[in-house]
């Protein structure tokens, strides 16, 4: 369960953070896995892997999104497997139906920040780059679009985020 701890207001809205392990009470993560759970069997999927993304609030939580797909862009690099694994590696281990590695989380905490575009234009350079880095508990960042590429701006437009901040180690109490 990734967290995503900004509150996302729609009908759109930009992806932005996502942390891992998540800061769910056991109680409220076994209300997400129960529903999920009973979701994926409703559509018939036994086996690979799925996508869904729920709305926590005061009641149970509330399936927005499921897909019989993984997480996509670059977040998936956050899970760092005991085995050493990728989920990339996983997924494709399952599908061949080898026996998998311990899948178990790593201790710690890790996050992925989508860059926000504010708006529609073109890339005409990146700078920073050093300083972020620099930055303590960054661990990487990635741009992934390229100079000269234009842009269309927030969601429901196109492009809405030009790379990943990568942040690690240990906060909020997990870890």
């Amino acid at each position: 369960i990734y967290d995503k701890p900004e509150p996302l207001d729609g009908p759109y809205f930009e992806e932005s953070i996502y942390t891992v392990p998540t800061g769910l009470a056991p109680d409220r993560s076994a209300q997400v896995w129960n529903q999920l759970q009973s979701a994926v069997w409703a559509l018939g999927l036994g086996t690979g892997p799925v996508h869904a993304e729920f709305r926590l609030g005061q009641g149970q939580p509330r399936l927005i999104d499921l897909a019989s797909r993984s997480i996509g862009g670059r977040c998936s690099t956050v899970l760092h497997f005991r085995s050493g694994a990728t989920l990339e590696e996983l997924i494709l281990l399952n599908a061949l139906g080898e026996q998998l590695p311990d899948v178990g989380l790593e201790e710690g905490g890790a996050g992925v920040m989508m860059l926000p575009v504010p708006g529609p234009g073109t890339l005409l350079a990146v700078a920073g780059r050093d300083d972020a880095l620099a930055v303590p508990g960054i661990e990487g960042l990635e741009i992934t679009v390229p100079i000269g590429r234009a842009i269309a701006g927030p969601p429901g437009r196109g492009t809405a985020t030009s790379g990943f901040c990568f942040p690690g180690g240990r906060w909020r109490g997990r870890g």
